[in-house]
């Protein structure tokens, strides 16, 4: 994409100077907008699709026609431009396919180390975990009573997984650091831990086989984890999400007091640099007073 926008600014830019039409700086500024989000590392998949629309449906229309209509374009820059794109998809999907591939390669390493992590974490107590990949991998993970067929469930479980997480998050960040630079397109990640202490409902569905969280109540937890993997830090045009960091999300101070214990045991252990930031979040559709901690993973040392 940061290819096929790179030399979409460089006709549209040259195009501005030989013929005064300003939707060439509408498009200009949208396409200079997009590179920017890309370069600051907060590109997800509802930008993809923006982005492609703004070069099949805005930009690319409009040059073929501006081509036909003004002999004072720069027709071999055009001409160049257009060869370069894919004729049946109006992109340059020579990088496209590389950067997929990159994404499919990388979200498989990281699906077999969470899995295989996730096995060992099942003999210290039975939990329900999920997992899915889109342009990243997700994964949700449930604790509590009714799950366990045998014994009783107490929070020092629930507090020995979060920690255990959090390490866990720091390993995908020096694993991705590793195996990222191998891929076709170098990649990073970010980790983004969304901390929800409420006791919630869940059931089997079984038409779909999967375990659903039920009851209205619940549907916010569901808004609210899909909303904040878009989040900014408030007052910012920053994005929670960076590379190389793990943010944490969390509702109730008992959660940010209990996180900042465990991010201060992680510094000590090596796993996280010393600075552990506190946010607060931008208001996002339907989802305000949001905070965040957030700290910058350790790569280049062992645990002690």
């Amino acid at each position: 994409m940061t290819d096929n926008l790179e030399r979409l600014c460089e006709v549209l830019r040259a195009c501005r100077e030989s013929v005064p039409f300003h939707l060439l700086d509408v498009y200009l500024e949208k396409a200079e907008a997009c590179m920017r989000r890309l370069e600051r590392g907060e590109f997800a998949s509802s930008d993809e699709s923006l982005i492609v629309d703004l070069l099949t449906q805005e930009a690319h229309p409009l040059l073929r026609e501006l081509r036909q209509r003004f002999a004072e374009l720069p027709h071999r820059l055009l001409s160049d431009y257009f060869a370069y794109l894919d004729p049946e998809l109006d992109i340059v999907y020579r990088h496209r396919k590389d950067y997929e591939d990159s994404v499919s390669r990388l979200n498989q390493i990281i699906s077999r180390y969470l899995l295989a992590e996730e096995e060992k974490r099942q003999k210290i107590l039975p939990h329900f975990f999920e997992k899915f990949e889109t342009d990243g991998v997700e994964y949700n993970l449930y604790l509590g009573q009714s799950i366990l067929q045998h014994g009783s469930f107490n929070e020092f479980y629930l507090k020995d997984f979060r920690l255990w997480q959090l390490i866990l998050m720091c390993e995908l960040t020096r694993l991705v650091e590793t195996r990222g630079r191998e891929l076709p397109v170098p990649l990073t990640t970010a980790q983004l831990v969304f901390v929800y202490n409420s006791p919630m409902s869940i059931r089997f569905q079984l038409d779909e086989k999967q375990f659903d969280v039920d009851g209205a109540y619940n549907v916010r937890y569901e808004i609210l984890k899909k909303r904040i993997d878009k989040a900014y830090i408030k007052g910012t045009d920053e994005r929670l999400t960076q590379a190389g960091k793990v943010s944490i999300v969390w509702l109730q101070e008992k959660d940010r007091i209990e996180y900042l214990e465990y991010l201060t045991h992680l510094v000590a252990q090596g796993y996280l640099e010393p600075e552990i930031e506190e946010h607060d979040l931008e208001p996002m559709q339907g989802v305000e007073g949001l905070k965040a901690l957030r700290c910058t993973v350790k790569l280049e040392a062992a645990p002690k």
